[in-house]
């Protein structure tokens, strides 16, 4: 597993089922704190916004316009998904749409642990056939332009009121997109947030200190915050990136 904890969020229009799972999601080291929502429609919104690397998603949430398989369609990219139902009438539709296992809400925590070691590592796979090799991004700037951006020319990215600011040696870019949408990318190993505002180059990083990012070269100067969410994996993924790159 290439991360220290997996982002995890529970989708069920009854949370109240979940507490069985959620107790041993609890006991799994490599799983983040769990989220769990209930609303489609916020879920939709988080996940546009959000990084979640494994999702587990009901099938059935009591309504005749929207279920399960037909939620998942409507998103871009979805993270690898666990279909996560007390009933068996989805299994042949969650097949057909690519989710990757099926479970029922009582499964044994060996068989939980087993199926989210494998999901981790799938989810790793996936991640890095989707963002393998990429080398430039063709964008839309906020005032229209087309913007061919050179990924190798990043130092970092700031979103604020829901407009990314992209930062260059010589230029900086506004896009009206969500620093997740734009995070999603990038090569999977060269960059990562120190903050929810915050998208680093790693190979920008001169050193941290303390909850601070030092860059090199012209943007020196700029001392990048490390919030107390991102300190741990984005720490990881430094150290992964130098070791490999080094």
């Amino acid at each position: 597993m290439k991360k220290i904890s997996y982002q995890v969020l529970l989708l069920d229009d009854k949370p109240e089922t979940l507490h069985y799972l959620l107790d041993m999601l609890h006991d799994l080291p490599f799983i983040a704190e769990p989220l769990v929502l209930s609303d489609l429609e916020e879920a939709f919104l988080y996940l546009k916004d959000n990084e979640v690397d494994i999702l587990f998603l009901d099938m059935d949430f009591g309504r005749t316009d929207l279920d399960g398989v037909r939620f998942l369609g409507m998103i871009n990219r979805p993270p690898l998904t666990i279909a996560c139902s007390s009933t068996s009438g989805y299994v042949f539709d969650a097949h057909e749409v690519g989710i990757y296992k099926y479970i029922g809400k009582t499964i044994s925590f060996k068989a939980l642990e087993r199926i989210l070691k494998d999901a981790a590592e799938e989810a790793d796979r996936k991640e890095e056939r989707e963002r393998r090799d990429i080398v430039k991004l063709e964008l839309t700037d906020v005032s229209g332009r087309e913007i061919m951006l050179q990924v190798a020319d990043i130092y970092y990215a700031q979103v604020s009121n829901n407009v990314v600011t992209v930062y260059t040696a010589q230029e900086e870019f506004e896009f009206k997109i969500s620093l997740r949408e734009f995070d999603a990318q990038l090569p999977v190993d060269r960059f990562s947030r120190s903050h929810f505002s915050f998208l680093v180059a790693l190979d920008r990083v001169k050193k941290i200190e303390g909850k601070k990012v030092h860059l090199t070269g012209v943007h020196s100067e700029s001392l990048l915050p490390i919030s107390q969410e991102y300190n741990k994996s984005f720490r990881h993924a430094l150290e992964q990136y130098r070791q490999r790159w080094s």
